[in-house]
């Protein structure tokens, strides 16, 4: 078996920055022209839109679970993804040079949970929030029953659990397992380690895999069979998705959950990613003191030593509540969509379903339900759209 390094990712997160109320354009350091590397969920089409960027992707390399060469369209909403780009000299302009996904794991669901909205699959617990994509037939947790086997993406929370942006339901016959993860415990292929936390044996060719070591990212393949403790895994191959990467001063950007927070103590990491803060770091017209485990942001910087050096953090509102109706109205203009339930206003953060994938495919008598948070006094912004 050949080791392979399967390229770039991501894990997740669709963060707004509260003082603005809304997505922009811009990322940490500003300059003129560039190039960096930005990872999180997608979240519309019409190009790829990440983190509140929209990057063009005419002449982008796409790869997909390891497939080159791979169309736009095979892209989805919720995959986490990793993106390296380039900027134009104003600054403003964004062209992916290439967009890489991988999954988080896939295999058979058990312990269901309704009360928690949280199953397991081959030892990772995964959460769905109001921020899940479904897809392959699924269109809500109360869709997925144990056995069926699922394909995850998400953001790793501070107990390494994953926060679901997208599950998509595979066919019952598919004939792999999969998992990824940070290395831990390791000591030979020939005795049992960790890979995200869950005990793996390797049963697969040892002769050609170098470079396994504690801290280093892989995936695993196992067979469709029942799933034991610990799972035998039949490949494994070295992965470079579970943190951001980039490049020694490079401009990096991305979005995820808090993890190994201390207070008064740096770095803390996001995504795998080491994270400094320091007393430049921005953080609009909140504070520092929002920083804690599980919290949901997007931090910008470069990368000095391994370590992003953030420049601006920024946090992410969460839906405080939602809407169902007809559309009347879509204002392609000024960014609303009005239902007979009330009107919402469409940002670069907005997440979209599948089947609409931006606000042009919106059309008038479709049925949507809407999540938003309020702004103001009256303005409710949309921060995923499902067509019902």
């Amino acid at each position: 078996m050949n080791t392979v390094n399967k390229g770039l990712f991501a894990s997740v997160a669709l963060l707004i920055m509260v003082s603005c109320g809304g997505g922009g354009s811009d990322v940490a350091g500003g300059g003129i022209g560039g190039t960096g590397v930005s990872q999180g969920p997608i979240t519309g089409f019409g190009s790829v839109f990440v983190n509140g960027i929209e990057f063009h992707t005419t002449g982008a390399e796409i790869e997909i679970e390891d497939s080159p060469q791979q169309p736009e369209s095979e892209l989805r909403t919720g995959m986490v993804v990793k993106i390296e780009w380039e900027k134009d000299s104003s600054g403003t302009n964004y062209t992916a040079r290439r967009i890489v996904y991988s999954d988080d794991v896939q295999g058979p669901v058990s312990s269901l949970n309704a009360v928690t909205n949280t199953f397991t699959v081959l030892g990772r617990t995964v959460t769905v929030t109001s921020l899940t994509v479904f897809d392959g037939g699924l269109t809500g947790f109360a869709g997925i029953t144990d056995g069926q086997v699922v394909e995850v993406s998400g953001l790793i929370d501070a107990n390494g659990n994953i926060q679901a942006t997208r599950i998509e339901l595979k066919d019952p016959s598919v004939s792999e397992f999969e998992i990824k993860g940070i290395v831990s415990g390791f000591v030979s292929l020939e005795e049992p380690f960790n890979v995200a936390g869950v005990a793996v044996n390797y049963i697969g060719d040892i002769s050609p895999i170098t470079g396994l070591i504690d801290g280093a990212c892989v995936e695993g393949k196992l067979s469709s069979v029942v799933p034991s403790s610990p799972l035998s895994l039949t490949e494994i191959t070295l992965d470079d998705s579970c943190t951001a990467g980039g490049s020694e001063g490079g401009e990096v950007q991305i979005e995820g959950l808090i993890a190994d927070f201390t207070v008064g103590t740096n770095p803390f990491t996001v995504n795998g990613q080491a994270v400094r803060v320091t007393p430049q770091t921005l953080y609009g017209n909140d504070s520092s003191s929002m920083l804690g485990n599980d919290v949901k942001i997007e931090v910008e910087g470069t990368l000095s030593s391994g370590v992003l050096v953030a420049k601006k953090i920024s946090f992410r509102q969460e839906a405080t509540g939602d809407i169902e109706g007809i559309v009347t109205n879509v204002g392609t203009a000024n960014k609303t969509v009005t239902l007979d339930a009330g009107t919402v206003t469409v940002n670069n953060l907005t997440l979209f379903d599948d089947d609409l994938r931006n606000l042009g495919d919106i059309r008038m008598g479709d049925k949507l339900k809407i999540h938003y948070y309020t702004q103001g006094s009256s303005t409710k912004i949309a921060t995923h759209i499902e067509k019902e």
